[in-house]
This record gives structure tokens, sequence and C-alpha cells, in this order.
């Protein structure tokens, strides 16, 4: 996993091996993201990851908000 984030698919069904047999059904599974954070202490890396997103847009804007979440365009500006 790069430092940028990754996306990817997932349902909750328990099959046993191999592809869901039901990912290509709609409304099946969900889309979610991992990112790692570096710990401001110099201490571990803090893995975030966030699912339930029914697009994988969606959960590119979700990874892009927590990769850098002052250039969020719903965020006021910070001032000084």
């Amino acid at each position: 996993m790069d430092g940028d984030g990754s996306m990817f698919w997932r349902c909750g069904c328990r099959h046993r091996a191999g592809p869901c047999p039901h990912g290509g059904r709609r409304g099946h599974g969900s889309w979610y993201f991992s990112l790692n954070l570096p710990d401001p202490g110099g201490g571990r890396v803090r893995r975030v990851r966030r699912g339930g997103y029914r697009s994988r847009t969606a959960a590119a804007r979700a990874l892009a908000a927590v990769r850098n979440p002052y250039t969020d365009p719903g965020r006021a500006a910070l001032t000084v």
C-alpha cells in the first residue's frame, strides 16, 4: 500500500474462497479506502480505513478529504 492510499471493493459475504459469487449484482458490497498516516509523535504509522461508500467516486472523495482536510471546499479557510 502506498502513501497516497488505496481504494477497494468488498462485501460482507462469508464465502469460502475466490471472488464473491454475488459481486456483479447491483447493491451488493461497497467501496472502502485505506490510508497510512504518520504518527505526529514519531511513533507508529496509523492506518485509517473507512467504507460503505456506494461508488468508487464517493470513496475517492472521502480519501481526498482525509488525505488533506484543509482543501475540502465545504470547510472554511483558516485565518490567523
